[in-house]
């Protein structure tokens, strides 16, 4: 009796398996894979089928018949004769490679006089089995989600579907979801879908997922696959993911202000701000905001401080300060930064922007020399005095230097200058002086005002230059003619200030004087003769 059953068993088995994979040449769904016209005798290949022209026909009532045959492997297959419109079909059991030859035009070419066909032509489509071809869909409402923004969705809704894009209907489609290890909050995972025809979509399924809140962004993966049957029993699938971002669930954020610009004579004023910008509270914020060397800071601040900021808090004047200018010019403050450390143990910082300032105003760089560092005694030496204007805005100067030690003598020159200096430009004068003892003599600091047209003024001091007086001075190095500065020398003239000449050079009248005397003396000694 067990026997019996399992004969049975294995029966029912065996015939429920024949049928899936049975099926009539009505079902297949065909395609077209190439046309030919084909000569009486003639053949095409398609694979490993061989389609050949046997034979023509026609009939007094005018229609046209072609004999085709089918053979794989040098085995016929099928035979038949056909007119248009007929076709002859042949079912490949074994590996499915099924096809079907179409007739669309016959040409007999009967000649009027003799009766008999002159070249007749078959033109034959050759068709092959159809089979599906399955895409998956996968779409959602974005592709990055912020749980920070109110305007985000607070779930992932992703919609799926099954497109078959093929020739051919296909089977019992199974449709797997893998959410990638985001959360399942509505739907299902997995669908069976009976069939979808050629060039349809299945129905939409729709999954929703929560949104994580993550101390790091993070990419996440929803995919899918999918397979199903065709009347052939092949097997077709296809798999499908997108990839979904989701942002980190804090946010801090510094600002760092300053007054955009400014003039010499103004003030510039710094404001620095933390704001809590995400979902969770945020402990021990380390908060650093260094001070720049371009302005002058007027009241001592604490670069670090340490805060806590709740959700959407933020702070009211953490840094609030006021600068100096000291020079024109456009300058970046360091950026401010803000530091935490999360549960998780990992560090998080941001830095602010790094805003600029302009600075505008007049700026003098007020030099003194000579033309020589060594000199001898009661030799001369051309002081050269030079200021330039390194800013932006053009300002009135005047310059005074009258100030000489008592062992050097004024000779000759301009120790007064008055005039504007425009801006990138720079005015010089000199004067000549002598330098009667020895020693090292460091002379005097000239001194400068300016104001400009915005009422911008100061004083300003020169360096002090230092000349060695001495018998054994390298002369060499002294010139008549020393360089200027860059830009336009205000003149000198042959007086002092106060009118007076300018002193002689020293032994030049007693020589004269002596060698007159010899030659008088000569004349006279000759006539006595």
């Amino acid at each position: 009796m067990a026997k019996k059953t399992i004969f049975i068993l294995l029966i029912l088995i065996f015939g429920f398996c024949s049928s899936v994979t049975a099926y009539n040449l009505g079902d297949v769904e065909w395609v077209n894979e190439k046309t030919n016209t084909i000569h009486w005798g003639d053949s095409t290949n398609y694979n490993d089928y061989v389609i050949t022209v046997k034979d023509f026909d026609y009939k007094e009532s005018g229609k046209k018949y072609v004999s085709i045959e089918i053979t794989k492997n040098g085995e016929r297959k099928k035979l038949g004769a056909l007119t248009v419109g007929e076709s002859l079909s042949y079912r490949d059991k074994s590996g499915g490679d099924d096809v079907r030859v179409y007739i669309k035009e016959i040409k007999t070419n009967v000649d009027d006089w003799t009766g008999n066909m002159e070249d007749p032509t078959a033109k034959i489509q050759i068709q092959k089995r159809g089979l599906p071809d399955l895409k998956i869909h996968i779409n959602t409402e974005k592709d990055t989600y912020d749980p920070k923004k109110s305007s985000n969705p607070s779930k992932i809704v992703a919609d799926l579907k099954v497109e078959n894009k093929g020739d051919a209907e296909i089977n019992d489609v199974n449709l797997n979801i893998d959410t990638g290890g985001l959360e399942l909050v509505e739907g299902e995972l997995n669908h069976e879908i009976e069939s979808i025809k050629k060039g349809k979509t299945s129905q939409t399924f729709t999954v929703k997922l929560d949104v994580p809140l993550l101390w790091d962004k993070k990419s996440f993966d929803i995919s899918a696959d999918a397979s199903g049957y065709d009347i052939n029993n092949d097997n077709f699938d296809d798999t499908e993911s997108k990839s979904i971002t989701i942002k980190k669930k804090w946010n801090l954020i510094v600002t760092k202000t300053v007054t955009e610009e400014i003039y010499m004579t103004d003030t510039a004023y710094v404001l620095v701000n933390v704001r809590n910008g995400g979902l969770c509270e945020l402990n021990n914020i380390n908060v650093n905001n260094p001070v720049t060397d371009k302005l002058e800071l007027e009241n001592n601040i604490t670069s670090n401080k340490t805060i806590s900021l709740e959700p959407d808090e933020t702070t009211k004047k953490l840094y609030s300060y006021s600068l100096q200018p000291l020079e024109p010019g456009k300058y970046r403050l360091p950026d401010a930064s803000a530091s935490f450390k999360a549960p998780n143990s990992k560090k998080y910082d941001t830095t602010s922007d790094k805003p600029q300032i302009k600075i505008n105003g007049p700026y003098l760089v007020f030099n003194k020399k000579v033309n020589s560092t060594s000199i001898v005694p009661g030799g001369h030496a051309k002081i050269t005095i030079e200021i330039k204007n390194t800013g932006n805005k053009n300002t009135h100067v005047n310059v005074s230097d009258t100030d000489l030690p008592s062992n050097v003598e004024f000779v000759e020159g301009s120790k007064h200058f008055k005039d504007v200096v425009k801006s990138g430009n720079s005015k010089s004068f000199s004067y000549t002086v002598k330098f009667n003892n020895e020693g090292n003599v460091k002379l005097p600091a000239a001194t400068l005002t300016f104001i400009d047209m915005e009422g911008y003024s100061g004083k300003k001091t020169s360096n002090r230059p230092e000349i060695w007086v001495n018998t054994s001075a390298n002369t060499e190095k002294q010139t008549d003619n020393p360089d200027n500065s860059d830009g336009s020398t205000s003149g000198t003239t042959n007086q002092n200030k106060d009118g007076s000449k300018p002193v002689k050079q020293p032994g030049f009248t007693g020589l004269l004087a002596i060698a007159v005397f010899t030659c008088v003396y000569y004349i006279y000694r000759k006539q006595s003769k």
